[in-house]
């Protein structure tokens, strides 16, 4: 007979998400990429630039960051057009 796991020995973590937008300070609704940091800020990366969430605001950096995933020669060839 197989013993039942006890919710005592291993506990349901309750989980609760919010939904973030422009209208909490958020520079676009649109998210790319999203991280938690050692202190507990989340990151949320946007078209527009870094939004830093403590639980209650953000504060957006606006930093445009070079684009990494391009090669070399299309970053000239994107320079030349201009």
């Amino acid at each position: 007979m197989r013993k039942k796991v006890n919710d005592t020995i291993f506990p349901k973590k309750q989980f609760s998400f919010k939904t973030l937008t422009i209208n909490d300070g958020l520079s676009q609704n649109s998210v790319i990429s999203i991280a938690q940091d050692s202190i507990g800020y989340l990151w949320l990366a946007t078209q527009d630039g870094l939004n830093r969430y403590n639980g209650s605001e953000f504060k957006y950096y606006d930093k445009q960051f070079e684009d990494i995933t391009r090669s070399v020669v299309e970053e000239q060839l994107i320079r030349n057009r201009i």
